[in-house]
């Protein structure tokens, strides 16, 4: 008869996740509005064009894992289109938005918050560093 041993060792590895809004993550004092549809009601914030946002002290060493993103502040513009970069001390990432959606851009490579943190306009229209996900609604198709 076979005997089965179990590994009686367990390490468990916990990961704590903080869900903030931008006048949270950032030193800026920024513009805002509510934005709100049947499923949801919230802020959004304005960055101006000019405008290069800090992270907070408080988040130094986070990994930040994405940004709720829009496209539109003043009026939807559905063929507009935007760049973003959040740049520490080690890296750049750039990302790019399309149309009016409202969307979590997650990023793909790892990014942590240091001292030197910001996140900005890509007013030099730099090349895109990382992709995003859009997920479509499937069409219907008439039977």
């Amino acid at each position: 008869m076979h005997k089965f041993h179990f590994h009686t060792h367990k390490e468990e590895t916990k990961s704590k996740f903080l869900i903030t809004t931008a006048p949270e993550l950032f030193k800026e004092k920024l513009e805002s509005k509510k934005l709100a549809n049947s499923l949801f009601e919230e802020y959004i914030y304005k960055l101006d064009f000019d405008m290069k946002l800090k992270f907070s002290e408080k988040f130094k060493n986070f990994q930040l894992m994405g940004i709720a993103l829009c496209n539109f502040f003043e009026n939807i513009d559905n063929t507009a289109y935007a760049s973003f970069i959040v740049e520490n001390k080690e890296k750049k990432i750039i990302k790019k938005i399309k149309s009016s959606f409202y969307l979590f851009h997650s990023l793909n490579d790892s990014f942590i918050i240091d001292e030197n943190s910001f996140m900005y306009f890509n007013k030099e229209n730099l090349a895109r560093s990382e992709g995003a996900y859009l997920i479509k609604k499937r069409r219907r198709i008439a039977k």
